[in-house]
């Protein structure tokens, strides 16, 4: 079995829900690698990881800005600016649009040039 920080890893890569709510991510690893279902008994709840334990493996990754969570509540709740939070989701930062448009235009023309250019056919000299 994968260790927790593994587990806890690959919920945030796989459902982005796994990102805003440590319950929610508690019952992903509950039900993806320990085949808990809707009910379970007290006894059971010892063998599980706590909600406690999977919070401050997402609070590790989230504090390195991996995985960040994709509602802007939650993240100005765990003290995220708006722009370092958009910047991590992967929207252009302010002030950088036409830069980056520019580039992507600059990138696709290059790219249509490729695949468009006529191939060079042999003369035969011979």
């Amino acid at each position: 079995m994968k260790q927790l920080k593994e587990m806890v890893e690959t919920s945030l890569k796989d459902d982005s829900q796994c990102r805003n709510s440590d319950i929610y991510l508690t019952h992903y690893i509950w039900k993806r690698w320990y085949g808990v279902r809707e009910e379970i008994t007290l006894k059971r709840m010892y063998d599980l990881p706590s909600e406690a334990n999977l919070g401050r493996w997402r609070r590790h990754y989230q504090e390195k800005r991996l995985y960040v969570p994709t509602e802007w509540k939650i993240a100005k709740a765990r003290g995220m600016k708006q722009e370092e939070w958009k910047q991590a989701l992967g929207y252009i930062p302010k002030g950088e649009e036409s830069r980056v448009a520019i580039a992507e235009i600059a990138t696709q023309q290059s790219y249509l040039f490729e695949i468009t250019r006529p191939k060079m056919e042999r003369l035969d000299l011979g």
